[in-house]
């Protein structure tokens, strides 16, 4: 024979949950609802991410950050034999007595020379 499992009685429904003591007032049901906060569109949080910082700050937009994120994976990322090739790269650019400035572009890595050096640790 099985033995059957008691259970518990049913609770009793439970009365509407009391706010923590922290929490803040509630607004009266007398506000208007054109104060209330709205959330904003689409059309202002791309606006707010793609302009340019206001007049005497200097921040870093979302998608500048998220640049940064990747191009400090990807230097990360390289091995050592990815490294040397791109070391042996800025001595030949020396040597040979070209342009070559942290502006130039290895597009093997989507890298600028000024950006790899920046991620580059060891």
């Amino acid at each position: 024979m099985r033995k059957s499992r008691s259970r518990a009685p049913p609770r009793a429904a439970a009365a509407a949950p009391t706010p923590p003591v922290n929490a803040p007032a509630t607004p009266a049901a007398s506000t208007p609802a054109s104060t209330a906060a709205a959330a904003p569109s689409a059309d202002d949080v791309r606006r707010a991410l793609l302009e340019p910082p206001p007049e005497g700050r200097d921040c870093l937009r979302f998608p500048t950050f998220c640049k940064y994120q990747v191009m400090s994976r990807v230097v990360l990322a390289m091995n050592v034999r990815e490294k040397r090739n791109v070391f042996q790269h800025m001595r030949d650019l020396v040597l040979s007595e070209a342009e070559g400035t942290c502006h130039t572009f290895l597009p093997w890595y989507g890298l600028t020379l000024g950006e790899f050096s920046i991620f580059q640790r060891r």
